[in-house]
């Protein structure tokens, strides 16, 4: 089996820890585990926040539970599911972010 580069494409051993042509870490792609984008957004509306727990960005959560009940606070349900829906949609792209920067190797 062959196992290709992420960076320059070129064929390597299965057992290979870094491309031949380049140096690039294949290990590091190995292990990566994508997540998914709708689980993260979809997870908010169990508990706001929660989808940013589940891409481990612990900070982003907080803020998120704290936009949405302060919405709820200060403008009532139609505020709070506004604001639920923003950080569904937050959560949704910033996946999509760490998707790319961990596939393109950053």
């Amino acid at each position: 089996m062959v196992v290709y580069c992420t960076k320059c494409g070129a064929e390597n051993q299965n057992d290979a820890k870094y491309c031949q042509n380049c140096g690039e870490s294949l290990k590091a792609k190995e292990n990566y585990e994508e997540k998914r984008p709708l689980v993260s957004a979809g997870l908010n509306l169990l508990i706001a926040g929660l989808g940013f727990v589940y891409l481990k960005e612990y900070p982003k959560a907080l803020l998120s539970f704290v936009i949405v009940v302060i919405g709820a606070l200060i403008g009532g349900w139609i505020l709070a599911i506004i604001a639920l829906f923003l950080v569904m949609v937050w959560s949704y792209i910033e996946t999509d972010k760490i998707n790319s920067k961990s596939m393109d190797g950053n």
